[in-house]
């Protein structure tokens, strides 16, 4: 699935992606962080962007599984 693809589900298509290990969490993540790192620079939504921190809660979740 591309990230444009991924990026234009609902939350709750991905969240049963999740559960049926169709994606992982780190998927997820990194799908919206380069959809975050294309648009931002022309709409300027975010004041700031937690990659780390949300990076390492993705793999915590994926530990999870």
């Amino acid at each position: 699935m591309s990230t444009l693809d991924l990026t234009h589900l609902g939350a709750a298509e991905i969240a049963g992606r999740v559960r049926r290990r169709e994606l992982s969490p780190a998927e997820v993540v990194t799908a919206f962080l380069r959809r975050i790192d294309e648009v931002e620079p022309r709409v300027r939504a975010f004041a700031v962007v937690r990659r780390s921190e949300v990076a390492r809660e993705a793999a915590e979740l994926a530990g999870r599984r």
